[in-house]
């Protein structure tokens, strides 16, 4: 007569979940073990029960901070970073990346208003506040010529 299959589900007797769960976690370190031994493989297994002892295997060829080591090199990853540290990250790249567009924009910014005004190479010599300085004239300018062109509609009755 074989075996019959165990229906998997949660065990809610505790007395009869903590047997299985030795039982159980003695049959996975054997079979990392056998794994390490048939396969050559470099195997970390990691258990953390509700109750009891924590059970780890780590192959003998290997060590559990060198296994570490190369998940993170592997997954691209830095396990020892705080969730402050990786949030801290993040911010600082998105801003890297504001920057880099605002300096993109002011370049192209520079470029037309030194087409406009014939200054093109100068521009880039002129201070952040001369440019401040030279953005308000252009604006005065436009506001000028946009109000004698509205005077000059009116006053030719279109």
């Amino acid at each position: 007569m074989g075996r019959r299959k165990v229906e998997i589900k949660y065990i809610e007797n505790i007395t009869k979940r903590e047997a299985t769960y030795s039982n159980r976690r003695s049959g996975i370190l054997k079979k990392a073990n056998d794994l390490t031994i048939l396969c050559d493989a470099q195997v970390f297994l990691l258990m953390f029960p509700k109750s009891g002892t924590n059970a780890e295997y780590t192959s003998p060829s290997t060590t559990m901070k060198e296994f570490f080591d190369r998940y993170e090199k592997k997954k691209n990853v830095d396990l020892s970073a705080s969730e402050d540290d990786v949030a801290n990250s993040d911010l600082l790249q998105s801003l890297q990346n504001d920057l880099r567009e605002q300096k993109e924009i002011n370049k192209r910014l520079r470029k037309k208003i030194g087409q406009r005004t014939g200054q093109e190479e100068s521009l880039n010599e002129l201070s952040y506040g001369e440019l401040l300085l030279l953005e308000e004239d252009l604006r005065q300018s436009l506001d000028e010529v946009r109000f004698e062109g509205e005077r000059r509609r009116q006053g030719a009755g279109v």
